[in-house]
């Protein structure tokens, strides 16, 4: 159970930092959107 908690951790670690730059991504192309 602990190696499988330690797993989900890292997982979720992982899909929130794809995640964030998802968000970021959308975020600089909705300001050039937005700068033009």
């Amino acid at each position: 159970t602990t190696f499988l908690k330690s797993y989900d951790i890292n997982g979720i670690k992982k899909t929130a930092n794809n995640f964030v730059k998802l968000f970021i991504e959308i975020i600089k192309k909705v300001r050039e959107k937005n700068v033009m």
